[in-house]
């Protein structure tokens, strides 16, 4: 019995030594787990400090190489595309004395586009204090090199190009009496102000 006791009492101080070992592993683990996750949150708050300096930086070179687009801008620059050059230039090579020369649909399509609706013109429909809406006046008839072209008017590589981003664009494929295929056209967009 006495070894017994000598041997649960030599066992409890011996646990009891390894206690405060075991307190100071515990205390140590605590304590790297607080530093992983105060590195991680400094880590996080370092990553969208350097994403709002790239925003800022880059809000900045907007700044200084774009000016605001005013509708009247947009529709001078838009002035310069002339609309179905190819179905213009199909009309023209048409004897003027031919069967098909002489049909309605001919006739009617030669009159369409000399009038001056298919121009595109945009117009202003709302304006807040940093958003301005537009859209077309009225839907276009545009081939593929005219959808081309109207796109590389807002290329963003441009730096004239206005800042602009379209918000609806419809587009239904149409054929002419000539079997061109045209694209019915109507957009909207919205004008950033910076």
């Amino acid at each position: 019995m006495k070894k017994w006791t000598s041997t649960l009492i030599l066992s409890s101080l011996i646990l009891s030594s390894c206690l405060p070992i075991l307190g100071i592993v515990i205390k140590h683990v605590t304590t790297a787990q607080h530093w992983a996750e105060l590195n991680s949150q400094i880590f996080t708050l370092k990553i969208k400090k350097d994403h709002e300096n790239y925003i800022t930086k880059h809000n900045m070179q907007l700044i200084n190489n774009r000016e605001n687009v005013t509708v009247e801008t947009l529709n001078k620059q838009c002035q310069n595309l002339s609309l179905l050059k190819q179905e213009h230039a199909r009309l023209d090579t048409l004897q003027p004395h031919s069967v098909l020369a002489q049909s309605k649909e001919i006739w009617a399509r030669k009159h369409a586009l000399e009038n001056a609706k298919n121009q595109l013109r945009w117009i202003k429909e709302k304006t807040y204090s940093d958003i301005t809406l537009i859209h077309l006046e009225h839907a276009l008839e545009m081939d593929n090199d005219d959808i081309q072209s109207l796109f590389s008017l807002f290329n963003p590589e441009n730096p004239e190009a206005p800042l602009i981003f379209f918000t609806h664009w419809e587009m239904t494929k149409q054929t002419t009496p000539l079997n061109n295929e045209v694209w019915l056209i109507n957009a909207e967009a919205i004008s950033r102000w910076i």
